[in-house]
């Protein structure tokens, strides 16, 4: 049996999903044609797992959040901040929007950006996208339930996977969203919190499938 492994945390491993998703997909292959190009230095990802691929290709990216750092690299585009250890939170943050302000937008004239990066301007709400991939990818696509829209049996299914797959077990918890018991009557809200959960997964891999990840609004 394939071992699939989650990141959670990087949202570079949901973009490289949702292409992979993507790929497979007859309605996006003329638009993943197109982007091949872009996508050249991936490589070919369409039965890669993440954790072999993202050591090799890791440099490609530049950073996705903030990380403690104990040396500096000088071709790094990353600002290094030192922040003292015992002042308050309230005046660090201050502090560092400061100099964030003041560097940015100087920087991003004179650093060459790294060539594969998250839609610039859009929140990524790393839960929702989660959540959208493994009911897609691991129960709506691979189980093929004919009525998902209707069937309480898509919702056990999704709490099952989440509670006893092997591979999901201390990496993913079942969303509280997710918690509703079949006989509930927040039942019909639940399963319509999962129509909108399969609907964003298409929206997110046509926006892989343009190389422009995870768009707008997502």
């Amino acid at each position: 049996m394939s071992v699939s492994i989650f990141f959670p945390d990087n949202p570079i491993w949901l973009w490289f999903e949702f292409y992979k998703l993507a790929l497979k997909d007859p309605k996006l292959s003329s638009l993943c044609t197109k982007s091949a190009p872009y996508y050249s230095q991936w490589g070919d990802v369409r039965h890669e797992w993440f954790h072999h691929w993202w050591p090799g290709h890791s440099h490609l990216f530049g950073s996705w959040q903030v990380l403690e750092i104990t040396k500096v690299d000088a071709d790094d585009p990353a600002i290094a901040l030192s922040v003292p250890r015992y002042q308050t939170l309230a005046k660090s943050v201050e502090q560092i929007e400061a100099i964030l302000k003041s560097r940015l937008s100087e920087d991003l004239r004179r650093v060459e950006p790294k060539k594969y990066r998250l839609t610039e301007g859009s929140e990524l709400r790393l839960g929702p996208i989660q959540r959208a991939y493994i009911t897609y990818r691991w129960v709506y696509l691979d189980r093929q339930f004919p009525n998902a829209s209707q069937d309480a049996a898509f919702l056990e299914r999704i709490q099952h996977l989440y509670k006893h797959h092997p591979n999901f077990l201390r990496q993913v918890r079942l969303p509280p969203q997710l918690e509703t018991s079949g006989t509930d009557a927040s039942i019909d809200s639940t399963l319509k919190l999962l129509r909108r959960d399969i609907a964003r997964a298409k929206k997110l891999m046509l926006a892989a499938a343009l190389g422009d990840f995870p768009g707008k609004e997502r």
